[in-house]
């Protein structure tokens, strides 16, 4: 009966040791976006469009900070802008 519970102690050791390991590996492909959501000034929007196109190639023309606008078209949120870097 001693054996028994030996056994499964050093089988429940052995694959908590495994599954923390694989939980613990660096994952370098990893990836975060922010999102925001902006609502321009009627009859700014040009200015607005003009500056944020200077500021994205300035700070987020490629790679890891890379960033993009889109304009909401439908819903609620019509006519606004999100932001995602």
């Amino acid at each position: 009966m001693k054996t028994k519970h030996i056994w499964l102690v050093v089988l429940v050791v052995t694959f908590s040791i495994n599954f923390e390991a694989i939980a613990q590996k660096m994952v370098d492909d990893y990836s975060m976006v922010f999102t925001l959501s902006m609502t321009p000034v009627r009859g700014q929007e040009k200015a607005l469009k003009e500056a944020l196109k200077v500021h994205n190639e300035k700070f987020h023309k490629e790679g890891k900070y890379g960033a993009w606008v889109q304009e909401v078209l439908t819903g609620q949120s019509a006519g606004d802008w999100t932001i995602h870097v």
